[in-house]
């Protein structure tokens, strides 16, 4: 939104930055301390303002499902993470530079719940060090050519992203009636194995300048 309105020069205009005021004005609900002149004085100060310098975040979050009595499920924040990141705010600090990308990958499902059988040990050691539930199995005689290939029971979707951060450069292949378990082909393009960690809170929240922030867009627009 910020992108539109700067690439329509809203906030030169001072007529149109008015009449989108206006417009905004009537459409969300604001406190007794917000009307026209607020939010005219806020746009003046975004005019100079680009996507780049903005962040997006969602406060950590520990546990997705946490059920209180008499209330049923709810969000459990994680509260030194969530602390880390308010403290930032207070101090005026980038929150991408509090929570760099860097380590394990983070991933939305937990390993120890991944079945998976690979025909190469040294693989198969690497995602045991993930928590994946890997065994393996007998290696051939010669790789296959090409990259490593995963073939799964689509009803195991879900947890196919975790396995596929694991794994880089490998391809997936849904294949029905494939059983509970992920099976992987090593190829000779292998590219060995990536820590990951599961951490859902970084994977649907995690800090991101808003040039690089992608939304949906309605009818198939790209974002």
């Amino acid at each position: 939104m910020l992108a539109r309105m700067s690439d329509a020069k809203l906030f030169q205009d001072p007529v149109a930055t008015a009449r989108a005021t206006h417009a905004l004005l009537s459409n969300v609900r604001t406190d007794g301390h917000t009307d026209a002149g607020t939010l005219l004085t806020l746009a003046w100060s975004l005019r100079e303002l680009t996507p780049r310098q903005t962040e997006f975040a969602t406060v950590p979050i520990s546990d997705f499902d946490h059920r209180v009595p008499d209330r049923g499920s709810s969000l459990l924040w994680d509260e030194p993470r969530a602390e880390r990141m308010f403290a930032a705010l207070r101090e005026d600090r980038p929150l991408t530079a509090e929570f760099p990308a860097d380590g394990p990958v983070p991933v939305g499902m937990p390993p120890s719940e991944v079945q998976v059988t690979v025909d190469d040990a040294r693989i198969a050691e690497g995602l045991r060090a993930s928590g994946f539930a890997a065994t393996a199995s007998a290696a051939p005689h010669a790789r296959p050519d090409g990259p490593t290939v995963v073939t799964y029971d689509p009803e195991r979707t879900r947890y196919a992203p975790a396995l596929a951060a694991a794994l880089p450069g490998a391809v997936l292949r849904p294949v029905a009636g494939s059983g509970p378990a992920f099976r992987v082909v090593v190829g000779s393009e292998d590219r060995g194995v990536t820590r990951v960690v599961h951490d859902r809170s970084m994977v649907e929240g995690a800090p991101v300048a808003g040039d690089r922030l992608r939304c949906p867009h309605p009818k198939g627009q790209k974002g």
